[in-house]
């Protein structure tokens, strides 16, 4: 899929249901004012969610790792502005090379705009980051 647009709205539909699967209530702001794209609610707790995903893998020279998954973390078209723990709790990044899903709290973003995801990134589970089995 080469549509930009189109991947991101497919990466937040397996979003959802990847939350309501795990017994999460996901529920989507109406409009794209807000810096999350998701309210995610588990027990007692709503979490802010902004989800991004990557369709290919680049080989990175030079790096024993043979190739990584970019993705770019931070909002904005032109003028990139940075998540931070202000605007939202998690950042979850589907990764379609691995089939997989990361979940990274904002915290752990430290300024980033950008993130290489190697296969080794994908093993481990972190939905538990947001109470979901």
């Amino acid at each position: 899929m080469k549509d930009a647009k189109k991947c991101g709205e497919l990466a937040e539909t397996l979003f959802a249901a990847e939350i309501m699967r795990r017994g999460g209530v996901p529920s989507k702001p109406l409009g794209d004012s807000t810096p999350y794209d998701w309210l995610v609610h588990v027990g007692k707790n709503i979490w802010r969610v902004q989800v991004k995903s990557t369709w290919h893998c680049v080989v990175r020279q030079g790096k024993r790792s043979a190739s990584k998954c970019r993705v770019t973390i931070s909002a904005g078209r032109w003028a990139k502005t940075v998540y931070t723990k202000q605007t939202i709790d998690f950042v979850a990044v589907y990764v379609d090379p691995f089939s997989s899903w990361i979940i990274i709290p904002s915290h752990e973003i430290k300024g980033r705009k950008t993130l290489f995801i190697g296969r080794s990134d994908c093993e481990q589970p972190s939905w538990s980051l947001l109470g979901l089995a």
